[in-house]
């Protein structure tokens, strides 16, 4: 059975999926992460998902740590969805060091 709900952004620290978000008519929107920029750019995109009145942050594919600040946004609201390859292929390039390795399913 599916979730019932509305995808209101798509929030990302790179452009690659953007065509995916813009086929299903998603706002897709980018905030390029550094060390240096971690917070500014995590107070931005807490102000955007403020807008939308997002009440659940679904993340998928991101690789960065949340800071404090983040998770006290959304306190028992964040949902990580993450790949079942741990931890046999822990890092990046999981997916293709599994098939590498001969998994069927990944």
């Amino acid at each position: 059975e599916w979730l019932e709900c509305e995808v209101a952004v798509v929030v990302s620290n790179h452009d690659e999926l953007r065509p995916v978000a813009e086929a299903c008519g998603v706002e897709f929107e980018v905030f390029e992460i550094t060390p240096r920029n971690k917070r500014d750019q995590e107070a931005r995109e807490l102000e955007l998902l403020r807008e939308r009145e997002v009440e659940v942050v679904v993340l998928a594919r991101y690789m960065q740590v949340l800071t404090a600040a983040f998770c006290d946004a959304f306190p028992s609201r964040i949902l990580n969805v993450h790949h079942s390859l741990l931890p046999s292929f822990p890092g990046a390039n999981a997916h293709a060091r599994a098939r590498a390795a001969g998994c069927k399913l990944v």
